[in-house]
């Protein structure tokens, strides 16, 4: 898991620097994925909201493949967190500028 966090979070400093909102979008949303791995399931729909916030301030959306890898995280999500609070995360994370979704995302 630490390789995958290491990845995704060196991908999400680069996605950040070129401006692609996209990647840096892509990226939050590996990192949710691995915040599921680790059992931080608040942080995991927080990270998804934030995620797809961002895809909708640039008009995008998840091609089907990443839309599939959204469902197998946040189905574990699903089965440890209440649907209201896995809905109170994802808004939190939706509601966070784009900066703070990516501090959030970079912390231990």
């Amino acid at each position: 898991m630490d390789v995958a966090r290491a990845c995704y979070e060196e991908a999400l400093v680069t996605a950040q620097a070129l401006g692609s909102e996209e990647f840096v979008s892509l990226s939050l949303d590996g990192l949710a994925a691995v915040a599921a791995k680790r059992g931080e399931w608040e942080r995991a729909g927080r990270l998804a909201g934030a995620a797809d916030a961002l895809l909708e301030t640039i008009g995008a959306t998840l091609a089907s493949v990443d839309r599939a890898f959204r469902e197998r995280y946040l189905r574990d999500v699903r089965e440890h967190l209440s649907e209201a609070a896995l809905e109170a995360a994802v808004a939190e994370g939706r509601a966070m500028a784009r900066d703070r979704a990516i501090e959030d995302a970079l912390s231990t």
